[in-house]
């Protein structure tokens, strides 16, 4: 986790630089006055990579600040600038000049529209003024982020973004080079915070040559790829369900729209609807009256994007008035919590008399759920499997939902594995 200062000015400047001291003379002069036109409080921050160049000390003033890397690579360069950053707002830009500085003040009125504000050479309107090989490499590696981790933006790699700091205090970074720009959105997106690119031209650099060394930069973001890959197909990632729902694997996109048919043939979108440990699933995308609830912040936040009233809360502990909803939906929820009575206390307690519950849990009495759960653990390891610590099946399950005043109108199974129940509350 980045541990940024508590004394935030309005805006930091990062600027990673190697032997750039000609572009830095003229960029700084030119950023100082467009944050003098904007009239907000800014520093500038140059993270230098080499130890020996004292050159570019002297550009050092009460506005702008030379830090030296503590260790090597790009992504030390950026860490050490936004632990010394004390701005509320953090731009992140080149040094030689192909990040127009005028474009900062383009960056500053987004703040307010996103959490990550993305300067993108790729939408609409942008351009990449860049030889014809670099621009080829660029938009490979841009396609292949974007189809391999199902992530909807166009521009991964440019440098010149804008944050709010606390997106940055959320993440933790540990890639070592150039690689950390993509780490760094992928992490934020996989938070739910909100991303928007905006077009801008990317210009030729004004002195020098790049210092990007094509092997070793191959060879770190095939690395990237695949941490970021388990990052964005675990559960912890914000759009967990919606990226199922997709899947490229036919069996698990097959098995998340199974479900949601099911669900919905048992609704009656006539009654008030809770999902409770809803996620981000198309349940809630497609019918903005349901009412969310999940216990991940992560999920709350990614949901907070569309109309429903979503709140973060937890099936142990529902802080909801008793009979407040004519219809519960609980699929996928209870298997993840202790065997506790409270469950479907609960369960009972926030439905009207007479209302039907939606509950959907492994049955770890079929073989077939064993076989699916074991493939599903091979090809993601880090899935919801493993925080199944209840193992529920269809006779304990319709055991406790008799004990707690629930008959059973019906029940379906998804390839014999998943178990998904309707059931109504019978009046007290």
């Amino acid at each position: 986790m980045v541990d940024l200062p508590k004394n935030p000015i309005d805006l930091s400047i990062v600027i990673p630089s190697m032997n750039e001291y000609k572009n830095l003379s003229k960029l700084i002069p030119a950023l100082k006055r467009v944050v003098e036109s904007i009239r907000i409080r800014s520093e500038i921050l140059i993270i230098e990579a080499d130890k020996n160049n004292r050159e570019v000390k002297g550009l050092e003033d009460n506005c702008v600040k030379i830090l030296f890397q503590s260790k090597k690579g790009f992504a030390n360069a950026i860490t050490t600038g936004f632990s010394e950053a004390k701005g509320e707002y953090i731009i992140t830009m080149d040094a030689d000049f192909s990040h127009d500085p005028v474009f900062v003040s383009t960056l500053w009125r987004h703040r307010k529209n996103a959490d990550v504000v993305i300067a993108s050479r790729y939408v609409l309107g942008g351009k990449a003024y860049m030889p014809h090989w670099r621009k080829t490499l660029s938009i490979i590696l841009n396609l292949i982020y974007g189809k391999i981790l199902s992530l909807p933006f166009k521009d991964f790699s440019t440098g010149f973004k804008l944050y709010n700091r606390n997106v940055l205090e959320a993440i933790n970074i540990t890639s070592t080079n150039f690689e950390v720009i993509e780490e760094i959105i992928i992490k934020i997106y996989s938070r739910g915070w909100r991303i928007l690119e905006i077009p801008f031209k990317y210009k030729p650099r004004l002195h020098g040559s790049s210092n990007i060394r094509l092997l070793a930069f191959g060879i770190s973001y095939l690395k990237n790829l695949y941490s970021m890959f388990c990052l964005r197909y675990s559960p912890e990632t914000a759009d967990y369900d919606e990226l199922a729902f997709n899947s490229l694997i036919p069996l698990q996109r097959y098995w998340q729209r199974k479900r949601f048919r099911i669900i919905t043939e048992y609704l009656d979108y006539s009654s008030s609807i809770i999902d409770i440990g809803c996620g981000t699933g198309y349940l809630m995308k497609s019918f903005p009256q349901i009412v969310g609830m999940d216990i991940s912040i992560n999920k709350i936040r990614n949901l907070k994007k569309i109309d429903n009233l979503v709140f973060v809360g937890s099936i142990l502990n529902l802080s909801i008035k008793e009979k407040s909803f004519q219809t519960v939906v609980c699929s996928q929820v209870i298997e993840h919590v202790p065997f506790k009575d409270e469950i479907f206390k609960n369960l009972n307690r926030v439905l009207l008399d007479g209302g039907t519950l939606i509950i959907g849990t492994p049955d770890y009495g079929k073989i077939w759920w064993h076989i699916f759960e074991w493939i599903h653990g091979k090809i993601f390891p880090n899935s919801y499997t493993e925080g199944h610590i209840s193992k529920y099946t269809r006779e304990s399950l319709f055991k406790k939902l008799d004990s707690f005043g629930f008959e059973i109108l019906d029940y379906s199974y998804i390839l014999r594995g998943e178990l998904i129940v309707m059931c109504r509350k019978i009046k007290n």
